[in-house]
């Protein structure tokens, strides 16, 4: 899954809690992803905050500062729904991560009864990028073919 334009060239993958990224900064300027302002979209076209690998998830609702992006050079990062981190409390407890898409089943049939809602449906990521005074909003979406048993998930 990737996008190449004239200011960027990025490639995303999605792992069971979050979305990994590599991102070039293509242009003679150095770039902002502005984090507050970032958002994901579920299959439901509900909207909501994301955090990315340099905030504890005890700080998830605080505001992040921007990530730049050198002209010339890349980041690599990681990005979670705000929504999908929640807290247990007790002797197995701690920070927890909700799956993006369900991931797994006892069998085939399980599966398909939590995945037919998704299937057909786009996940999207709003990314706002800056160069100087000017914002590129970017929008990657993300569409759900398809379910399988097998560990691994089919999303294009």
């Amino acid at each position: 899954m990737t996008h190449s334009d004239s200011l960027i060239d990025i490639t995303w993958k999605l792992n069971a809690t979050s979305f990994s990224f590599q991102l070039v900064n293509k242009s003679n300027s150095n770039l902002r992803i502005n984090w507050n302002e970032a958002v994901y979209v579920d299959h439901s076209g509900t909207s909501g905050a994301i955090i990315h690998s340099e905030v504890k998830y005890i700080d998830k609702n605080k505001p992040q500062k921007p990530t730049v992006i050198v002209a010339g050079s890349k980041v690599e990062d990681i990005i979670v729904p705000s929504e999908n981190i929640y807290y247990v409390s007790g002797q197995y407890g701690g920070w927890k991560t909700k799956p993006i898409l369900p991931n797994w089943g006892r069998s085939q049939e399980e599966l398909d009864a939590l995945t037919d809602v998704y299937i057909d449906k786009d996940i999207s990521i709003l990314l706002p990028i800056s160069s100087g005074e000017d914002t590129y909003e970017y929008l990657f979406k993300f569409h759900v073919n398809d379910f399988k048993n097998t560990g691994k998930m089919s999303v294009y």
